[in-house]
């Protein structure tokens, strides 16, 4: 979306840093990469922790209807700014 961005996360150690320092790295490095970022993120985060595999895929599938929804691409799989980095599995 050209107004947010949405990432699943897990954490790699036991005892993660909390999640809005982490989100506050990532707008950090993307205005590092593109200025015009700068100053145009949300000073907060909204997180949500995944209690299973089909909370997961619930929230997989709304984050992927979200550009079909605004009316950018017919189909999720059109949208452009998708990606994955790993696969998280349950």
């Amino acid at each position: 979306m050209p107004d947010h961005v949405h990432w699943f996360c897990v954490p790699g150690v036991v005892h993660p840093e909390r999640i809005s320092l982490w989100c506050r790295y990532w707008k950090r490095l993307a205005s590092q990469c593109n200025p015009t970022l700068k100053g145009h993120w949300q000073t907060d985060v909204w997180d949500t922790q995944m209690r299973n595999a089909d909370h997961y895929a619930e929230k997989l599938s709304y984050m992927r209807r979200n550009p079909v929804r605004k009316g950018m691409v017919s189909h999720w799989e059109q949208w452009p700014y998708r990606g994955k980095l790993h696969t998280i599995s349950w």
